[in-house]
């Protein structure tokens, strides 16, 4: 031996049923064996998204090094399913001091679960917690009873809701609100409220 590695790395490769040539690779590098002597891998972390859903696919693994590229013999056929990624709609909402309601629609693929969540105690569900598929939350906004707008979130199928709501405006009165006073003048005052 020349004490050069038999295997720099491997590359994981999918096929379409049939092809002779991949349609996507993944170096894999040199993965340590866990405590079971397998070796396992995120597919998503190897390539950043996965192959379309319903195709059948199968794969290789590749030995690459200074002596050429070595190929495992065929896997067995795959495809891959939708992930369950849900999106809400809409993502925010702005809302007066004297608070309301409203609802969020959720869409997500048949057989997916998801629940809602509310952060602040000012913002409840009413109905909506969690569900399957397709799906709709409905929250209330108690009325703000400060000068300052707040905001607050929801958590919804995993996706964050904002919720933004107004201050109460200032309201004033003055006491009195008129008077008359003498022609050589004089003082007086003006309670603000």
């Amino acid at each position: 031996m020349d004490g050069q590695p038999v295997v720099s790395n491997y590359v994981l490769e999918f096929y379409q049923v049939g092809a002779t040539q991949p349609f996507q690779t993944g170096n894999l590098g040199k993965p340590t064996p866990g405590a079971d002597g397998k070796i396992r891998v995120r597919l998503i972390d190897v390539f950043g998204s996965l192959p379309t859903p319903g195709i059948l696919y199968e794969a290789r693994v590749a030995a690459v090094g200074p002596g050429g590229v070595g190929r495992s013999e065929v896997s067995n056929q795959f495809t891959f399913s939708s992930p369950c990624m849900p999106t809400i709609s809409p993502t925010s909402v702005s809302i007066g001091s004297s608070g309301g309601t409203g609802s969020v629609s959720v869409s997500a693929a048949a057989g997916c679960a998801w629940t809602a969540t509310s952060g602040f105690a000012w913002i409840t569900i009413t109905a909506g917690a969690s569900g399957t598929g397709n799906g709709t939350v409905t929250y209330s906004v108690a009325a703000n009873t400060s000068t300052a707008s707040r905001t607050g979130t929801l958590t919804i199928a995993g996706v964050t809701f904002t919720v933004t709501q107004a201050g109460t405006a200032c309201s004033y009165s003055l006491s009195p609100t008129s008077v008359s006073i003498g022609s050589s003048g004089g003082t007086g005052s003006v309670s603000v409220s």
